[in-house]
């Protein structure tokens, strides 16, 4: 159990990071990047075990490859934001 502790530790510490880049700020920002880091980060150690990349759950390759997991899923996430929502660019009043 502890290992799944620490892949979703690694999934939040991730998604803490990616929270000061310029995405979605506030607290649905925090609650999109936490969910999909520890989503990024679980997902991929539980894939890297059965693919047979580790040879168990409690592989120290684990963390490597669940912090990997993380940062991929955030990196997809963002940029499909920021294709979806491109950046606004200010109207200037006319005279």
């Amino acid at each position: 159990m502890s290992h799944i502790i620490g892949w979703v530790l690694i999934g939040l510490a991730a998604a803490f990071g990616a929270w000061i880049w310029p995405f979605r700020r506030g607290l649905v920002g925090l609650a999109v990047n936490a969910g999909t880091g520890v989503l990024g980060a679980v997902g991929a150690a539980l894939l890297g075990v059965s693919v047979g990349l580790l040879a168990s759950s409690r592989d120290p390759l684990a963390l490597p490859v669940a912090a990997a997991g993380a940062l991929l899923l955030l990196l997809i996430t963002h940029v499909l934001w920021s294709m979806a929502h491109p950046p606004r660019r200010p109207s200037h009043a006319h005279r």
